[in-house]
């Protein structure tokens, strides 16, 4: 079994912008990616993995005074 943690908030990953430029993925994403990667100190296995992702996020600001006490 494989623990590790990602301190912060989790964030989902962003679609890649196109411009006339060319195609780039957002700053934010690439740089939770690399913290992702730097958590993770473990070795590449070449067996199918079963993930279980469990994702603590922060009480929203829109949430009530009243609803934020039962949270």
């Amino acid at each position: 079994m494989v623990r590790f943690t990602i301190p912060g908030e989790p964030t989902g990953k962003a679609r890649p912008r196109v411009t006339k430029w060319g195609t780039h993925t957002p700053e934010k994403t690439v740089l939770y990616e690399n913290l992702v990667k730097t958590c993770y100190d473990g070795e590449m296995y070449d067996c199918p993995l079963v993930m279980e992702v469990t994702a603590y996020y922060g009480i929203p600001k829109s949430t009530s005074k009243k609803n934020r006490e039962l949270c």
